[in-house]
């Protein structure tokens, strides 16, 4: 199947679409940092689970960080509608470099939302989606950047960072701690959401 070409706008505006109707389902404003596992089971009635007993690991492959059991298609956990992120490590996998709540959007945004429900699959067939380190596919880019809309909003990184907007040049040093407590976020998730969004990144104040 020919993947689709999905304009960062498009997917804007769905994530977007999909943070009203869960501020409408809780009936509460949206607040910071998401938790993305109670967005996808208000909404789809998407599950988590935390692998911590080595299930994906002994039983699927290494260095899978997380899995999507869309409907239809049970786990080995006994059912289907599942978002498994794995937190197993072993000497294939840290699970420590990844942070948790961004597999689950990026599972439940990306792959659920924009493929599953959709109808698209890399493989020409519909299937659970595994996702590993160190996948660059048209997909996964998709995945990670409606997952990283879902957790970290355009409009919000504007107003954290003094509403600069792209390309402006945003000192890392000066942004730092407000956007990693507001988003939950790490720094290297920090670096790589404003550089995707087209910022000018000064890394140490001064240089660029």
């Amino acid at each position: 199947m020919k993947i689709p070409f999905l304009t960062q706008e498009l997917i804007r505006k769905n994530v977007h679409e999909v943070l009203n109707e869960y501020e409408r389902v809780r009936r509460n404003p949206v607040t910071f940092p998401i938790d993305a596992t109670d967005v996808f089971q208000k909404l789809f009635d998407l599950a988590t689970l935390y692998d911590m007993g080595g299930v994906i690991n002994d039983q699927i492959g290494n260095g899978i960080i997380g899995c999507l059991f869309p409907d239809g298609h049970p786990s080995p956990w006994g059912h289907d509608k599942l978002i498994v992120v794995n937190v197993t490590r072993n000497n294939y996998f840290d699970p420590t470099r990844y942070n948790e709540n961004f597999t689950v959007a990026h599972e439940g945004m990306g792959h659920y939302i924009f493929h599953y429900l959709k109808g698209i699959s890399e493989d020409k067939k519909n299937r659970p989606e595994y996702c590993r380190t160190h996948d660059y596919s048209p997909l996964e880019w998709q995945a990670n950047f409606a997952a990283a809309e879902l957790t970290q909003p355009l409009e919000q990184v504007i107003w954290l960072l003094d509403g600069k907007k792209p390309p402006e040049t945003v000192v890392l040093d000066l942004y730092e701690h407000n956007y990693l407590e507001h988003f939950g976020a790490s720094r290297s998730m920090m670096e790589v959401r404003l550089e995707t969004l087209g910022y000018q990144i000064c890394r140490v104040t001064g240089r660029i």
